[in-house]
Protein backbone atom coordinates (compact mmCIF):
# COMPACT_ATOMS: atom_id res chain seq x y z
CA UNK A 1 0.00 0.00 0.00
CA UNK A 2 1.09 3.55 -0.64
CA UNK A 3 1.79 5.84 2.24
CA UNK A 4 3.11 9.35 2.70
CA UNK A 5 4.92 11.30 5.34
CA UNK A 6 2.29 13.26 7.22
CA UNK A 7 4.75 16.09 7.80
CA UNK A 8 4.65 16.79 4.07
CA UNK A 9 0.96 17.67 4.34
CA UNK A 10 1.71 20.83 6.30
CA UNK A 11 3.09 22.22 3.04
CA UNK A 12 -0.10 21.31 1.15
CA UNK A 13 -2.12 24.56 0.98
CA UNK A 14 -5.40 24.49 2.82
CA UNK A 15 -6.96 26.43 -0.03
CA UNK A 16 -6.27 23.46 -2.34
CA UNK A 17 -8.26 21.06 -0.21
CA UNK A 18 -11.87 20.27 -1.14
CA UNK A 19 -13.48 21.78 1.98
CA UNK A 20 -11.12 24.34 3.57
CA UNK A 21 -13.80 25.36 6.03
CA UNK A 22 -13.89 21.84 7.49
CA UNK A 23 -10.12 21.95 7.96
CA UNK A 24 -10.29 25.30 9.74
CA UNK A 25 -13.12 24.17 12.03
CA UNK A 26 -11.44 20.89 12.97
CA UNK A 27 -8.03 22.36 13.68
CA UNK A 28 -9.70 25.05 15.76
CA UNK A 29 -11.13 22.29 17.94
CA UNK A 30 -7.76 20.76 18.79
CA UNK A 31 -8.01 21.36 22.57
CA UNK A 32 -11.62 20.17 22.69
CA UNK A 33 -10.79 17.01 20.74
CA UNK A 34 -7.93 16.25 23.12
CA UNK A 35 -10.23 16.69 26.12
CA UNK A 36 -12.79 14.39 24.50
CA UNK A 37 -10.21 11.67 23.92
CA UNK A 38 -9.18 11.99 27.58
CA UNK A 39 -12.78 11.32 28.63
CA UNK A 40 -12.67 7.96 26.85
CA UNK A 41 -9.10 7.01 27.81
CA UNK A 42 -9.88 7.42 31.55
CA UNK A 43 -12.09 4.31 31.45
CA UNK A 44 -10.40 0.96 32.00
CA UNK A 45 -12.47 -0.56 29.23
CA UNK A 46 -10.92 -3.99 28.87
CA UNK A 47 -12.96 -7.18 29.02
CA UNK A 48 -13.88 -8.44 32.49
CA UNK A 49 -15.67 -11.78 32.42
CA UNK A 50 -16.36 -11.66 36.19
CA UNK A 51 -18.64 -8.59 36.05
CA UNK A 52 -21.74 -10.29 34.74
CA UNK A 53 -24.24 -7.47 35.25
CA UNK A 54 -23.04 -6.02 31.89
CA UNK A 55 -21.78 -8.06 28.93
CA UNK A 56 -18.07 -7.19 28.97
CA UNK A 57 -17.41 -5.51 32.29
CA UNK A 58 -18.18 -2.24 34.08
CA UNK A 59 -15.26 -0.38 32.48
CA UNK A 60 -16.40 -1.18 28.94
CA UNK A 61 -19.98 -0.23 29.76
CA UNK A 62 -18.91 3.07 31.32
CA UNK A 63 -16.84 3.91 28.24
CA UNK A 64 -19.76 3.10 25.95
CA UNK A 65 -21.96 5.43 27.98
CA UNK A 66 -19.28 8.14 27.86
CA UNK A 67 -19.02 7.89 24.07
CA UNK A 68 -22.78 8.21 23.70
CA UNK A 69 -22.88 11.12 26.16
CA UNK A 70 -20.27 12.89 24.02
CA UNK A 71 -22.35 12.24 20.92
CA UNK A 72 -25.42 13.68 22.62
CA UNK A 73 -23.49 16.77 23.77
CA UNK A 74 -22.36 17.33 20.19
CA UNK A 75 -26.00 17.47 19.12
CA UNK A 76 -26.48 14.01 17.61
CA UNK A 77 -29.12 11.37 18.12
CA UNK A 78 -27.81 8.48 20.22
CA UNK A 79 -28.95 4.97 21.11
CA UNK A 80 -27.68 2.41 23.60
CA UNK A 81 -28.60 -1.25 23.34
CA UNK A 82 -30.54 -2.03 26.55
CA UNK A 83 -28.26 -5.00 27.26
CA UNK A 84 -25.11 -2.93 26.71
CA UNK A 85 -23.69 -4.68 23.65
CA UNK A 86 -23.42 -1.62 21.42
CA UNK A 87 -24.57 1.92 20.82
CA UNK A 88 -24.56 4.42 18.03
CA UNK A 89 -24.42 8.14 17.25
CA UNK A 90 -26.41 9.27 14.21
CA UNK A 91 -27.14 12.32 12.09
CA UNK A 92 -29.19 13.02 8.99
CA UNK A 93 -32.21 11.40 7.38
CA UNK A 94 -32.94 9.09 4.49
CA UNK A 95 -33.40 5.36 3.97
CA UNK A 96 -29.77 4.61 3.06
CA UNK A 97 -27.24 4.19 5.86
CA UNK A 98 -23.56 5.14 5.79
CA UNK A 99 -21.74 3.76 8.82
CA UNK A 100 -18.45 4.25 10.64
CA UNK A 101 -17.57 1.21 12.74
CA UNK A 102 -15.58 1.94 15.92
CA UNK A 103 -15.05 0.35 19.33
CA UNK A 104 -14.33 1.48 22.89
CA UNK A 105 -12.89 -1.75 24.30
CA UNK A 106 -9.12 -2.08 24.63
CA UNK A 107 -6.68 -4.75 25.65
CA UNK A 108 -5.33 -4.70 29.24
CA UNK A 109 -2.29 -2.46 29.80
CA UNK A 110 -0.07 -5.32 30.97
CA UNK A 111 2.86 -4.60 33.29
CA UNK A 112 2.40 -1.00 34.47
CA UNK A 113 6.16 -0.74 35.02
CA UNK A 114 6.52 -0.72 31.24
CA UNK A 115 4.54 2.53 30.99
CA UNK A 116 6.19 5.90 31.60
CA UNK A 117 2.77 7.53 31.83
CA UNK A 118 -0.40 6.08 33.46
CA UNK A 119 -2.21 4.10 30.75
CA UNK A 120 -5.65 5.43 31.67
CA UNK A 121 -4.77 9.11 32.01
CA UNK A 122 -4.19 10.91 28.71
CA UNK A 123 -0.81 12.61 28.47
CA UNK A 124 0.60 14.74 25.65
CA UNK A 125 4.34 14.89 25.02
CA UNK A 126 5.97 16.57 22.06
CA UNK A 127 2.70 16.52 20.13
CA UNK A 128 1.93 12.85 20.79
CA UNK A 129 -0.96 11.60 22.89
CA UNK A 130 -0.21 8.71 25.25
CA UNK A 131 -2.68 6.31 26.83
CA UNK A 132 -4.30 2.93 26.28
CA UNK A 133 -6.64 3.17 23.31
CA UNK A 134 -5.42 6.45 21.79
CA UNK A 135 -4.60 4.55 18.59
CA UNK A 136 -6.88 1.52 18.98
CA UNK A 137 -9.59 2.79 18.82
CA UNK A 138 -10.63 5.70 21.05
CA UNK A 139 -8.58 8.36 19.28
CA UNK A 140 -9.87 7.37 15.80
CA UNK A 141 -13.43 7.15 17.18
CA UNK A 142 -13.21 10.76 18.34
CA UNK A 143 -11.65 11.78 15.01
CA UNK A 144 -14.65 10.26 13.20
CA UNK A 145 -17.12 11.82 15.64
CA UNK A 146 -15.67 15.30 15.12
CA UNK A 147 -15.73 14.76 11.36
CA UNK A 148 -19.47 14.32 11.73
CA UNK A 149 -19.66 17.44 13.91
CA UNK A 150 -17.70 19.47 11.37
CA UNK A 151 -20.24 18.51 8.70
CA UNK A 152 -23.12 19.34 11.04
CA UNK A 153 -21.64 22.78 11.75
CA UNK A 154 -21.10 23.41 8.03
CA UNK A 155 -24.83 23.17 7.36
CA UNK A 156 -24.27 21.05 4.24
CA UNK A 157 -27.39 19.02 3.48
CA UNK A 158 -27.08 15.24 3.77
CA UNK A 159 -28.60 12.74 1.39
CA UNK A 160 -27.89 9.70 3.59
CA UNK A 161 -27.90 9.04 7.30
CA UNK A 162 -24.50 8.76 8.93
CA UNK A 163 -24.22 6.40 11.89
CA UNK A 164 -21.13 5.94 14.06
CA UNK A 165 -21.50 2.43 15.51
CA UNK A 166 -19.80 1.94 18.89
CA UNK A 167 -18.75 -1.67 19.52
CA UNK A 168 -17.65 -3.11 22.86
CA UNK A 169 -16.03 -6.49 22.07
CA UNK A 170 -13.71 -5.93 19.10
CA UNK A 171 -10.64 -7.17 20.95
CA UNK A 172 -12.24 -10.55 21.64
CA UNK A 173 -15.09 -12.25 19.78
CA UNK A 174 -17.07 -9.42 18.10
CA UNK A 175 -20.16 -10.44 20.09
CA UNK A 176 -21.21 -6.78 20.18
CA UNK A 177 -21.61 -6.60 16.41
CA UNK A 178 -23.24 -10.02 16.28
CA UNK A 179 -25.94 -8.53 18.51
CA UNK A 180 -26.06 -5.36 16.42
CA UNK A 181 -26.67 -7.36 13.24
CA UNK A 182 -29.55 -9.19 14.92
CA UNK A 183 -31.34 -5.99 15.89
CA UNK A 184 -30.34 -3.11 13.62
CA UNK A 185 -30.33 -1.99 10.01
CA UNK A 186 -27.14 -3.05 8.27
CA UNK A 187 -25.22 -0.29 6.53
CA UNK A 188 -25.35 0.13 2.78
CA UNK A 189 -21.71 1.22 2.92
CA UNK A 190 -19.25 1.58 5.78
CA UNK A 191 -15.65 2.05 6.78
CA UNK A 192 -13.75 1.46 10.00
CA UNK A 193 -10.93 3.67 11.33
CA UNK A 194 -9.41 0.60 12.98
CA UNK A 195 -6.58 -0.03 10.53
CA UNK A 196 -4.24 1.96 8.26
CA UNK A 197 -4.58 4.43 5.42
CA UNK A 198 -5.16 4.73 2.57
CA UNK A 199 -7.86 2.10 1.77
CA UNK A 200 -7.73 -1.67 2.21
CA UNK A 201 -10.26 -3.30 -0.08
CA UNK A 202 -9.22 -6.94 0.40
CA UNK A 203 -8.13 -9.01 3.40
CA UNK A 204 -7.06 -12.59 2.89
CA UNK A 205 -8.93 -15.64 4.09
CA UNK A 206 -7.68 -16.98 7.43
CA UNK A 207 -7.19 -20.72 7.84
CA UNK A 208 -5.56 -22.12 10.98
CA UNK A 209 -4.82 -25.83 11.09
CA UNK A 210 -2.81 -28.64 12.63
CA UNK A 211 -0.74 -31.19 10.75
CA UNK A 212 -0.47 -34.55 12.51
CA UNK A 213 2.42 -36.89 11.82
CA UNK A 214 4.32 -39.88 13.19
CA UNK A 215 5.69 -40.10 16.74
CA UNK A 216 9.32 -39.61 17.65
CA UNK A 217 10.88 -41.92 20.24
CA UNK A 218 14.06 -39.93 20.94
CA UNK A 219 12.87 -36.32 20.83
CA UNK A 220 10.31 -34.35 22.83
CA UNK A 221 9.42 -30.77 21.96
CA UNK A 222 6.70 -28.32 22.90
CA UNK A 223 7.42 -25.06 21.11
CA UNK A 224 5.47 -21.99 20.09
CA UNK A 225 1.94 -21.08 21.01
CA UNK A 226 -0.48 -18.64 19.40
CA UNK A 227 -1.36 -19.24 15.76
CA UNK A 228 -1.08 -15.57 14.85
CA UNK A 229 2.41 -14.95 16.24
CA UNK A 230 5.80 -15.77 14.73
CA UNK A 231 7.44 -17.56 17.69
CA UNK A 232 10.54 -15.84 19.06
CA UNK A 233 11.56 -18.68 21.42
CA UNK A 234 11.88 -22.44 20.99
CA UNK A 235 13.23 -24.72 23.72
CA UNK A 236 15.02 -28.08 23.76
CA UNK A 237 15.59 -30.14 26.92
CA UNK A 238 17.08 -33.35 25.47
CA UNK A 239 20.44 -34.99 26.05
CA UNK A 240 22.31 -33.46 23.07
CA UNK A 241 22.64 -29.99 24.51
CA UNK A 242 26.28 -29.46 23.50
CA UNK A 243 25.77 -30.79 19.98
CA UNK A 244 22.78 -28.52 19.44
CA UNK A 245 24.64 -25.53 20.86
CA UNK A 246 27.51 -26.13 18.43
CA UNK A 247 25.08 -26.28 15.53
CA UNK A 248 23.43 -23.05 16.62
CA UNK A 249 26.81 -21.36 16.85
CA UNK A 250 27.76 -22.69 13.42
CA UNK A 251 24.54 -21.31 11.96
CA UNK A 252 24.95 -18.00 13.76
CA UNK A 253 21.68 -18.33 15.69
CA UNK A 254 21.47 -16.75 19.17
CA UNK A 255 20.59 -18.96 22.12
CA UNK A 256 20.68 -18.97 25.90
CA UNK A 257 20.63 -21.58 28.61
CA UNK A 258 17.55 -21.53 30.81
CA UNK A 259 18.22 -24.09 33.51
CA UNK A 260 18.01 -27.48 31.83
CA UNK A 261 16.49 -25.98 28.71
CA UNK A 262 18.31 -24.66 25.71
CA UNK A 263 16.37 -21.67 24.39
CA UNK A 264 16.74 -20.67 20.75
CA UNK A 265 15.91 -17.04 20.05
CA UNK A 266 14.15 -15.46 17.08
CA UNK A 267 12.14 -12.29 16.54
CA UNK A 268 8.41 -12.03 17.15
CA UNK A 269 6.04 -10.67 14.51
CA UNK A 270 2.38 -10.95 13.60
CA UNK A 271 1.51 -13.93 11.42
CA UNK A 272 0.02 -11.64 8.79
CA UNK A 273 3.51 -10.22 8.25
CA UNK A 274 5.48 -13.47 8.46
CA UNK A 275 6.77 -13.15 4.89
CA UNK A 276 8.22 -9.70 5.66
CA UNK A 277 8.94 -9.56 9.38
CA UNK A 278 10.01 -11.80 12.24
CA UNK A 279 12.48 -14.65 12.64
CA UNK A 280 10.96 -18.03 13.47
CA UNK A 281 12.74 -19.65 16.42
CA UNK A 282 11.16 -23.07 15.71
CA UNK A 283 12.73 -23.10 12.24
CA UNK A 284 16.12 -22.30 13.76
CA UNK A 285 15.80 -25.02 16.38
CA UNK A 286 14.80 -27.65 13.82
CA UNK A 287 17.83 -26.84 11.68
CA UNK A 288 20.12 -27.22 14.67
CA UNK A 289 18.45 -30.47 15.75
CA UNK A 290 18.89 -31.92 12.27
CA UNK A 291 22.54 -30.92 12.30
CA UNK A 292 22.97 -32.57 15.71
CA UNK A 293 21.83 -35.93 14.31
CA UNK A 294 18.10 -36.05 14.94
CA UNK A 295 16.05 -37.48 12.08
CA UNK A 296 12.32 -36.95 11.68
CA UNK A 297 10.14 -35.67 8.81
CA UNK A 298 8.78 -32.85 10.98
CA UNK A 299 12.26 -31.38 11.29
CA UNK A 300 12.64 -31.30 7.53
CA UNK A 301 9.18 -29.84 7.04
CA UNK A 302 9.78 -27.06 9.57
CA UNK A 303 13.34 -26.22 8.58
CA UNK A 304 13.03 -26.58 4.80
CA UNK A 305 9.47 -26.76 3.44
CA UNK A 306 8.04 -23.83 5.40
CA UNK A 307 11.28 -22.58 6.93
CA UNK A 308 12.76 -21.45 3.63
CA UNK A 309 9.53 -20.34 1.97
CA UNK A 310 6.58 -18.70 3.79
CA UNK A 311 4.49 -19.32 0.65
CA UNK A 312 4.75 -23.12 1.00
CA UNK A 313 5.39 -23.64 -2.72
CA UNK A 314 7.29 -26.89 -2.21
CA UNK A 315 4.11 -28.44 -0.80
CA UNK A 316 1.29 -26.64 -2.62
CA UNK A 317 2.79 -25.07 -5.70
CA UNK A 318 2.05 -21.43 -6.50
CA UNK A 319 -1.02 -20.22 -4.59
CA UNK A 320 -1.78 -16.58 -5.40
CA UNK A 321 -4.17 -14.20 -7.12
CA UNK A 322 -3.97 -10.74 -8.64
CA UNK A 323 -6.10 -9.17 -5.95
CA UNK A 324 -4.25 -10.03 -2.76
CA UNK A 325 -1.00 -11.74 -3.73
CA UNK A 326 0.52 -14.96 -2.43
CA UNK A 327 -0.46 -17.44 0.25
CA UNK A 328 1.56 -16.93 3.44
CA UNK A 329 2.11 -19.55 6.13
CA UNK A 330 3.30 -18.98 9.68
CA UNK A 331 4.79 -21.96 11.50
CA UNK A 332 3.22 -21.30 14.90
CA UNK A 333 3.86 -24.40 17.01
CA UNK A 334 5.58 -27.79 17.08
CA UNK A 335 4.91 -30.62 19.51
CA UNK A 336 6.68 -33.97 19.31
CA UNK A 337 6.77 -37.00 21.59
CA UNK A 338 6.53 -40.79 21.44
CA UNK A 339 2.79 -40.67 20.64
CA UNK A 340 2.49 -38.17 17.76
CA UNK A 341 3.73 -34.99 16.11
CA UNK A 342 1.61 -31.87 15.85
CA UNK A 343 2.47 -28.79 13.78
CA UNK A 344 0.31 -25.66 14.06
CA UNK A 345 0.16 -23.33 11.05
CA UNK A 346 -1.57 -20.02 10.36
CA UNK A 347 -2.36 -19.48 6.66
CA UNK A 348 -3.50 -16.30 4.92
CA UNK A 349 -5.15 -17.44 1.67
CA UNK A 350 -5.66 -15.16 -1.38
CA UNK A 351 -9.19 -13.80 -1.41
CA UNK A 352 -10.41 -15.21 -4.74
CA UNK A 353 -9.43 -18.83 -4.03
CA UNK A 354 -12.52 -20.78 -2.86
CA UNK A 355 -12.26 -22.39 0.55
CA UNK A 356 -13.15 -25.91 -0.56
CA UNK A 357 -10.65 -25.76 -3.40
CA UNK A 358 -7.91 -24.73 -0.97
CA UNK A 359 -8.92 -27.37 1.59
CA UNK A 360 -8.83 -30.12 -1.01
CA UNK A 361 -5.43 -28.99 -2.22
CA UNK A 362 -4.08 -28.86 1.33
CA UNK A 363 -5.48 -32.24 2.37
CA UNK A 364 -4.13 -33.95 -0.74
CA UNK A 365 -0.65 -32.48 -0.28
CA UNK A 366 -0.52 -33.43 3.41
CA UNK A 367 -1.78 -36.96 2.69
CA UNK A 368 1.05 -37.37 0.19
CA UNK A 369 3.40 -36.88 3.13
CA UNK A 370 1.57 -39.55 5.08
CA UNK A 371 0.26 -36.95 7.50
CA UNK A 372 -3.23 -35.73 8.51
CA UNK A 373 -4.68 -32.25 8.05
CA UNK A 374 -7.14 -30.96 10.67
CA UNK A 375 -8.58 -27.46 10.46
CA UNK A 376 -8.86 -25.50 13.68
CA UNK A 377 -10.40 -22.17 12.62
CA UNK A 378 -11.45 -20.23 9.55
CA UNK A 379 -12.53 -16.68 8.71
CA UNK A 380 -13.99 -15.61 5.39
CA UNK A 381 -11.99 -13.02 3.45
CA UNK A 382 -12.99 -9.43 3.01
CA UNK A 383 -13.23 -8.32 -0.60
CA UNK A 384 -14.87 -5.25 -2.05
CA UNK A 385 -13.69 -4.62 -5.61
CA UNK A 386 -11.22 -1.78 -6.01
CA UNK A 387 -13.41 -0.28 -8.72
CA UNK A 388 -16.47 -0.04 -6.44
CA UNK A 389 -17.83 3.43 -5.72
CA UNK A 390 -17.08 3.06 -1.99
CA UNK A 391 -13.38 2.30 -2.49
CA UNK A 392 -12.93 4.84 -5.26
CA UNK A 393 -14.66 7.59 -3.29
CA UNK A 394 -12.53 6.95 -0.21
CA UNK A 395 -9.39 6.93 -2.36
CA UNK A 396 -10.36 10.19 -4.04
CA UNK A 397 -11.11 11.79 -0.67
CA UNK A 398 -7.77 10.70 0.75
CA UNK A 399 -5.93 12.08 -2.28
CA UNK A 400 -7.83 15.37 -2.16
CA UNK A 401 -6.74 16.03 1.42
CA UNK A 402 -3.23 14.57 1.26
CA UNK A 403 -2.23 15.82 -2.16
CA UNK A 404 -0.85 12.38 -3.00
CA UNK A 405 -2.12 9.55 -5.21
CA UNK A 406 -4.02 6.79 -3.48
CA UNK A 407 -3.99 3.17 -4.58
CA UNK A 408 -6.28 0.73 -2.72
CA UNK A 409 -4.37 -2.14 -1.19
CA UNK A 410 -4.75 -5.70 0.08
CA UNK A 411 -3.72 -7.08 3.44
CA UNK A 412 -3.22 -10.36 5.25
CA UNK A 413 -4.51 -8.79 8.45
CA UNK A 414 -7.90 -9.22 10.10
CA UNK A 415 -9.72 -6.03 10.98
CA UNK A 416 -13.07 -5.00 12.40
CA UNK A 417 -14.29 -4.39 8.84
CA UNK A 418 -15.10 -8.09 8.55
CA UNK A 419 -17.70 -7.76 11.30
CA UNK A 420 -20.34 -6.13 9.09
CA UNK A 421 -21.19 -6.22 5.37
CA UNK A 422 -20.02 -3.59 2.89
CA UNK A 423 -17.24 -2.25 5.10
CA UNK A 424 -13.57 -1.49 4.38
CA UNK A 425 -10.65 -0.55 6.66
CA UNK A 426 -9.71 3.12 6.26
CA UNK A 427 -7.14 4.59 8.67
CA UNK A 428 -6.62 6.09 11.11
CA UNK A 429 -2.96 5.00 11.21
CA UNK A 430 -0.63 6.50 8.61
CA UNK A 431 1.78 3.85 7.30
CA UNK A 432 4.93 5.93 7.79
CA UNK A 433 4.10 6.54 11.45
CA UNK A 434 4.82 4.17 14.37
CA UNK A 435 2.01 1.70 14.99
CA UNK A 436 1.77 1.23 18.74
CA UNK A 437 -1.63 -0.30 19.34
CA UNK A 438 -1.59 -2.95 22.09
CA UNK A 439 1.90 -1.86 23.19
CA UNK A 440 3.06 -0.20 26.40
CA UNK A 441 3.10 3.59 26.01
CA UNK A 442 0.57 3.42 23.17
CA UNK A 443 0.57 6.77 21.42
CA UNK A 444 -0.51 8.69 18.35
CA UNK A 445 0.36 12.15 17.05
CA UNK A 446 -2.37 14.72 17.62
CA UNK A 447 -1.73 16.05 14.11
CA UNK A 448 -2.43 12.58 12.72
CA UNK A 449 -5.84 12.48 14.37
CA UNK A 450 -6.74 15.95 13.10
CA UNK A 451 -5.65 14.94 9.62
CA UNK A 452 -7.63 11.69 9.81
CA UNK A 453 -10.68 13.63 10.98
CA UNK A 454 -10.45 15.92 7.94
CA UNK A 455 -10.12 12.92 5.62
CA UNK A 456 -13.20 11.35 7.20
CA UNK A 457 -15.24 14.54 6.90
CA UNK A 458 -14.39 14.87 3.21
CA UNK A 459 -15.13 11.17 2.66
CA UNK A 460 -18.53 11.38 4.35
CA UNK A 461 -19.50 14.36 2.22
CA UNK A 462 -18.34 12.79 -1.03
CA UNK A 463 -20.18 9.56 -0.24
CA UNK A 464 -23.34 11.62 0.08
CA UNK A 465 -23.12 12.19 -3.67
CA UNK A 466 -23.52 8.53 -4.64
CA UNK A 467 -26.16 5.87 -4.17
CA UNK A 468 -24.93 3.72 -1.28
CA UNK A 469 -26.92 0.71 -2.48
CA UNK A 470 -24.42 0.27 -5.30
CA UNK A 471 -21.39 1.81 -3.59
CA UNK A 472 -20.07 -1.41 -2.08
CA UNK A 473 -20.36 -4.71 -3.89
CA UNK A 474 -18.91 -7.54 -1.85
CA UNK A 475 -17.53 -10.36 -3.96
CA UNK A 476 -18.90 -13.81 -3.22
Amino acid sequence: MMGCDVTELSEHPVSCRPYPELHEWLYGKRAEIKTTIARLVQHQSFYRWDQGEVPFGAGVDACLREALDIGHELGFNTYKDPDGYYGYVEMGDGPQLLAILCHVDVIPPGDLRSWFTPPFALDERAGRLYGRGVQDNKGPLVAALYAMKAIKESGIALRHRVRLIVGTDEENLWRCIARYKEQEQLPDAAFTPDSSFPVIHAEKRLVQAYLYGPPCADLQLDCGGLFNIVPDKACYSGPKQRQVQKQLDRLGYPWQQDGERLMVLGQQAHASRCDKEGVNAIVRLCRALSGAGYVHPALGFCSLVVGTDPHLRALLGDVQDRVSGKLTVNLASLKMDDTATQIGIDMRVPVTIPLEEFRARMRHAVQQLGWRYEEYDHLEPLYIPAESALVQTLCASYSAVMGHPCVPGASAGITYARAIPNCVPFGAHFPTRPYQAHMPNESIAMEDLLLASEIYAVSLLRLQQTSLCTAAVRSS
